[in-house]
């Protein structure tokens, strides 16, 4: 897992879109301002390890995916928590973004009370669909010691089903298998291998 702090102008950027713009824009569960921070901390976190722009499409629904390079779409999945995020713990993609079309999830989780990220880990999205557990809508769930209903279907994976990221260059192979990675001036370039 990679642990990371924001640095002050990432807390900043979250916060100035946060009070410009509803990032809610799907119609169905867009999460409260507490969760899409949480959310948009998770992304631009992952953004910046990956050395590529912040910047997020502000006018609309983004397709679903946070994150494209070399055509692999990739959805942050940031479980904002209020306690300390266990290595068992769940991953969790609401039956409602299944339909989008990603290629990866990268899961994070934000503490509410140090605003640390933990990038835990990724699957891809059909490697996630055939492991995950489904609990359908209505479901009764416990969280932080509290019942909660399940407003739509919750697909989970535990932490030790995904694979663990535990460096920059982890994250970075997910966009570049096969290739080598180099870095220029903060930006990300692929350059094939020659064997």
């Amino acid at each position: 897992m990679i642990t990371v702090k924001p640095r002050r102008e990432i807390i900043e950027y979250v916060e100035d879109v946060l009070q410009s713009v509803n990032l809610g824009k799907r119609g169905k569960y867009d999460g409260d301002k507490t969760a899409q921070r949480s959310g948009l901390l998770g992304e631009v976190v992952v953004k910046d390890l990956l050395g590529v722009p912040w910047i997020k499409n502000l006018d609309g629904f983004d397709g679903g995916f946070d994150i494209e390079i070399n055509g692999i779409k990739a959805d942050v999945k940031t479980k904002g928590v209020g306690y300390k995020f266990q290595p068992w713990y769940d991953h969790i993609v609401n039956g409602y973004q299944i339909f989008f079309k990603v290629d990866v999830y990268i899961f994070a989780s934000h503490s509410k009370t140090t605003d640390e990220i933990n990038v835990w880990g990724w699957l891809p999205k059909s490697t996630f669909l055939a492991r995950a557990n489904i609990r359908p809508k209505g479901s009764v769930v416990i969280r932080g010691g509290k019942p909660i209903i399940l407003w739509g279907d919750w697909y989970e994976v535990r932490n030790n089903q995904i694979i663990v990221i535990n460096s920059t260059n982890d994250l970075k192979k997910i966009f570049f298998r096969g290739r080598k990675v180099v870095e220029t001036s903060g930006l990300l370039k692929a350059i094939s291998q020659t064997n």
